[in-house]
């Protein structure tokens, strides 16, 4: 179970390592998905975002069913 903790660790290193591939830090590809898997195991997904908008829809917009995978 991922904490709060947890998930808003992955959406701070993501906005990192988003930040560092924009500005051209080389990556190779094994690497680079070493890195997604390990954020995407926290990374919140479409219910926490629902659940996130409803508390702060000022933050955080619903997700639409054509959203959702």
């Amino acid at each position: 179970m991922t904490t709060p903790y947890e998930r808003t660790q992955a959406v701070h290193r993501t906005h990192d390592l988003l930040k560092r591939l924009a500005a051209g830090e080389y990556m190779d590809a094994e690497t680079l998905r070493y890195h997604a898997s390990a954020l995407l195991k926290h990374f919140p997904g479409p219910v926490e975002i629902d659940l996130s908008a409803d508390a702060s829809p000022f933050i955080w917009a619903s997700m639409d069913a054509k959203w959702h995978d």
